[in-house]
């Protein structure tokens, strides 16, 4: 598994977008950000952010990469682009910042833009790239099709900077088998990291009144998780598991009305893991289980700090196991020296 580094986030919300995309409220889902402010504000508020990251920084414990996020970064006014990358650069040289990422969107990459920011310490570029599906990228206002993605790509890789890719589940128009696609898709450009949301309706946006006329139908939770399974395990199987799944909880997103519908948990990534523990066990039992198995103990070993996602809130996998397969008994084991995904099957007398 690749390590995380430590990232301080600064959001910028919706500083920069073009597009107001269906799904979109930024003001919602980026904390206490400014929103639509004039350019001084947002310098301001970049200012005052890494000050206090500065003041905050322990020597002892190494840089952070500070990431700018929630907007459209590189298609802020040029010249503010620069000034924040400016406050910012002399943090990397006294080793309080490690470096810069932002997050962007696919059609605001370009050679000139690369140029500019080439002057600067910049480490990562996320892209949000929502899907791969060129139709459903239209449905969603994305403005932009797949193929901006690709160029994107290119000009990061060119630069030899860390490339994210940010991906929706159940947009306008998407199923499970055109997301897999898109994750698929992703893991052959060797995305560096993945993050997968699943669509929530937030008031104020083009999908509440959509969802209000019945023209737009959220996910439900347990479905979201189901079409998350295999694009987790996917992404598991080339080595480079996603680093985010479902929006960070937050108090500003659970306020009543915030949120009309839709598959928001506060710890969905927890329960995308649970469910793909679930299935990979079942999957394994499925090649065989001995004939004493209802008098014997089963015992999943598992990398120890995994243990909480094997068993499942309140014991659930647990339970489906011995259910399922009507075992006598099933217990799991934590691994201290093991490390990614590694499992095993063991059984012994009752």
């Amino acid at each position: 598994m690749k390590s995380r580094r430590r990232i301080y986030p600064i959001f910028l919300s919706h500083a920069g977008c073009p597009f107001r995309c269906v799904y979109c409220d930024q003001k919602k889902i980026a904390f206490q950000s400014p929103s639509g402010v004039p350019s001084k504000d947002v310098l301001d508020h970049c200012r005052k952010e890494l000050s206090a990251l500065k003041r905050a920084h322990t020597p002892g414990k190494g840089p952070m990469e500070v990431a700018f996020y929630g907007g459209t970064f590189t298609a802020l006014p040029e010249q503010l682009l620069q000034q924040i990358l400016e406050l910012a650069k002399p943090l990397v040289k006294e080793g309080v910042l490690s470096g810069i990422r932002f997050s962007t969107r696919p059609d605001s990459i370009n050679s000139r833009i690369c140029d500019l920011l080439e002057k600067y310490p910049v480490q990562t570029v996320e892209l949000g790239v929502q899907s791969f599906d060129d139709e459903v990228l239209a449905n969603s206002h994305r403005g932009h099709g797949s193929l901006a993605v690709y160029e994107a790509v290119d000009h990061i890789r060119s630069r030899g900077w860390a490339v994210g890719i940010q991906l929706m589940l159940g947009l306008p128009g998407d199923g499970p088998e055109r997301f897999l696609r898109s994750v698929r898709e992703a893991a052959l450009l060797h995305a560096d990291l993945v993050r997968l949301y699943p669509v929530v309706v937030l008031e104020g946006t083009t999908l509440a009144q959509w969802y209000r006329n019945g023209i737009y139908k959220p996910l439900g939770l347990e479905e979201a998780i189901h079409w998350c399974v295999p694009a987790f395990d996917h992404l598991v199987q080339r080595g480079n598991p996603p680093v985010r799944m479902g929006l960070q909880a937050d108090a500003s997103l659970e306020k009543p009305g915030t949120i009309l519908a839709g598959p928001y948990h506060p710890a969905f990534g927890y329960l995308v893991r649970v469910a793909w523990w679930r299935q990979r066990v079942d999957d394994s039992l499925a090649d065989g289980i001995p004939c004493s198995s209802r008098e014997a103990i089963l015992t999943v070993r598992v990398p120890k700090r995994l243990l909480s996602e094997v068993v499942g809130p309140n014991r659930m996998n647990i339970h489906h196991w011995v259910r399922t397969w009507s075992l006598a008994q099933v217990q799991v084991a934590g691994v201290d020296s093991w490390e990614g995904f590694n499992f095993e099957l063991g059984w012994s007398p009752l």
